[in-house]
């Protein structure tokens, strides 16, 4: 059972570790972007951009690390 938990705990952490990627992309590279356009191109491309994460798997992807460790707290 310890090798499970262990198992787990890895995952999650991977699974963090993904999630704050991204945030940081998107805080380091795509807003800084989005700023030296012209406000409605700015504001076009932001909501192209918020319609194509809204999909099951990245939704997964970013609750997923919470439930794992919610699980090995569990153990």
């Amino acid at each position: 059972m310890d090798q499970l938990s262990t198992i787990i705990a890895i995952a999650a952490l991977l699974g963090s570790a993904l999630v704050a990627g991204v945030f940081f992309a998107l805080s380091s590279f795509v807003m800084k972007a989005l700023a030296r356009l012209p406000a409605p191109e700015g504001s076009a491309a932001m909501q192209s951009i918020k319609v194509v994460p809204l999909s099951r798997a990245l939704g997964r992807g970013l609750l997923m690390p919470g439930g794992r460790m919610s699980s090995v707290k569990r153990l």
